[in-house]
């Protein structure tokens, strides 16, 4: 869902548009340097608040595996509910993640996190039994998920193009 955007006037800022440092007002007037810091500063944010509604998206998903279990075939209905919020939400975090981060990437972290959570949560509840081998499967699940963020892409320079032969390295 996009929002609207409003201008700074609407918000009692003269001059500039909203969210520009170092136009209009005077505010972080100066240098480039200001600007390229505060550029990056949101793209930081942003960047850490896009991995946190993935992380939270990950953990709700283990909450509507788990109360679809509990639903007993959409019979019970506080389970069903709690499924279809916790699914809707996971799922509009997934996409909100998508947005920034490479969908592959996003995908097996999502699937990764929230199998984690389902299987630990199982076995913190006693539902099913707590075993070494489980907890090795566990484990490398995980190290697969952080391995994956790990791995570098190509750059497109690296690659030749269509109707270029690879040069011999």
């Amino acid at each position: 869902m996009k929002v609207p955007r409003r201008s700074s006037e609407e918000f009692g800022v003269r001059g500039g548009s909203w969210g520009r440092v170092g136009e209009g007002d005077g505010v972080g007037a100066g240098n480039g340097v200001e600007r390229r810091a505060a550029r990056a500063s949101g793209w930081r944010a942003r960047f850490v608040m896009t991995w946190v509604i993935l992380i939270v998206s990950g953990m709700l998903e283990a909450v509507w595996a788990t109360a679809l279990s509990d639903s007993q075939g959409f019979k019970r209905p506080v389970p069903t509910v709690v499924f279809l919020v916790a699914m809707a939400l996971s799922m509009a975090g997934l996409a909100v993640a998508m947005r920034e981060i490479p969908t592959g990437t996003v995908y097996a972290f999502w699937v990764g996190i929230g199998a984690a959570f389902t299987v630990g949560s199982v076995m913190a509840t006693g539902a099913e039994a707590v075993s070494a081998a489980k907890i090795v499967f566990l484990l490398g699940i995980i190290g697969g998920v952080i391995g994956l963020k790990l791995v570098p892409s190509p750059a497109a320079s690296e690659e030749p193009a269509p109707d270029e032969e690879p040069s011999a390295r």
